[in-house]
């Protein structure tokens, strides 16, 4: 497994519905080695250059099946799931037959598929809804039966369409799809696309409805776009190539707090602290503009039966450019592409 730099809410504005288990879309992946990597690969700071800051501590999950998404972000709770054969009331929620309902270790309801509809703390919950509950009952993710004015831990009201929503624990709004078009932390946000807000109230992400400078790039309307919790911009989506501060960059890219690039794919080959890249390289740089990381195709090809497979360079380097660690994944595909099997 490679770590996405970036935040969920990117990952949650581009997707109709939570992946497993909280996962993120995939995209530019950088930062630590896989885990799978050897210690060398990862490499010891030279006494010239400070360290990086450590990675996050790997969290535990408890043993067991897993509902479709963790039930609360960052926080994992033990659950049992049954399978009811009629649709079973519990409290003011009807759960759907057939379907499977998550109890935490008190047996309160934390996850169930909504057979009718149900309002719920002001919330009118769709039918069909799979839907995930705090403690208290009150929905964390769901789908909405109608469009809904919602507020903002900062008090901003933001028109909400009949689509997936998220709500926290207090019932301030942390995503949804915008019915119509408005404007937050001076943000012009468009309509029918996901909108995110962090726990203070602030902008996250959202989909920009006018023309946006970049790292000295205009940005076409319709590009995505997350930031800080502070306000500053710290990366986004580029459907289309943009030459963000001199380096010619596509897809997810992610900048430092100071407006730096911080992480991205090339789009051209380029020269990078002394290092030649090709295009497509997935490249990580410090604040100053250091190398911090690399990853990139060494080879590729296809085994006698037709299996695709290909080698993956990962290199770390220090503050001064120099490779600190460096290693190669193989990966080879179980069967071969539709078009190279035998009729």
């Amino acid at each position: 497994m490679r770590r996405s730099l970036l935040v969920p809410w990117l990952a949650l504005l581009g997707c109709a519905a939570p992946r497993p288990n909280g996962a993120t879309e995939p995209g530019v992946e950088v930062g630590e080695p896989p885990p799978t990597a050897p210690r060398s690969a990862q490499g010891t700071p030279s006494g010239d250059c400070p360290p990086d800051e450590p990675a996050p501590p790997a969290r535990r999950r408890p043993k067991g099946p897993r509902p479709f998404i963790n039930v609360l972000p960052h926080q994992d709770v033990p659950l049992t799931p049954t399978t009811p054969a009629r649709d079973e009331r519990i409290g003011k929620v009807t759960c759907k037959a057939k379907h499977e309902v998550w109890r935490d270790e008190q047996g309160r309801l934390r996850v169930c598929t909504v057979a009718q509809p149900a309002t719920l703390f002001g919330i009118d919950v769709a039918r069909d809804a799979y839907t995930h509950f705090y403690e208290d009952g009150r929905p964390y993710q769901t789908h909405l039966a109608r469009p809904h004015d919602l507020t903002t831990a900062k008090g901003d009201t933001v028109p909400c369409a009949a689509d997936l929503v998220v709500l926290s624990t207090s019932g301030n709004l942390e995503h949804c799809k915008l019915a119509r078009p408005a404007t937050f932390s001076g943000v012009a946000c468009r309509k029918g696309e996901s909108v995110g807000f962090h726990a203070s109230g602030a902008l996250a992400g959202a989909v920009v409805d006018t023309p946006v400078t970049v790292a000295g790039a205009e940005l076409p309307a319709g590009t995505r776009l997350h930031w800080f919790p502070d306000g500053k911009l710290a990366g986004g989506w580029l459907a289309e190539a943009a030459r963000l501060d001199g380096v010619l960059v596509r897809w997810e890219f992610a900048l430092h707090p100071n407006g730096r690039l911080r992480a991205f794919s090339l789009e051209e080959p380029r020269s990078i602290g002394g290092h030649a890249f090709e295009k497509r390289a997935k490249i990580e740089l410090r604040p100053d503009g250091s190398l911090k990381y690399a990853e990139f195709e060494v080879a590729h090809g296809f085994m006698p039966h037709g299996e695709p497979w290909h080698d993956t360079k990962y290199v770390r380097y220090d503050c001064k450019n120099r490779v600190l660690g460096e290693y190669v994944e193989h990966y080879q595909a179980d069967m071969a592409p539709w078009q190279f099997r035998k009729k």
